[in-house]
């Protein structure tokens, strides 16, 4: 399944986030099921299992990257 995010750019706009080691330019990005978030100075994520609620929400689980 997979979930499309809003990557918030405040400061980050200027190359700094990466998805699975490229550069993502706009703030509307699919990530799935183990991709890794880079974020310059801030660290990585690897998104883990994403499931639906019952209110038809997401729950995505985030796991630190190291």
């Amino acid at each position: 399944m997979d979930v499309c995010f809003s990557i918030l750019f405040w400061s980050y706009s200027n190359g700094d986030v990466r998805v699975n080691w490229t550069t993502v330019t706009k703030n509307g990005t699919t990530l799935k099921t183990g991709d890794i978030v880079s974020v310059s100075g801030k660290g990585r994520l690897k998104i883990g299992e994403i499931n639906s609620t019952k209110k038809g929400k997401f729950s995505v689980e985030l796991i630190r990257y190291l």
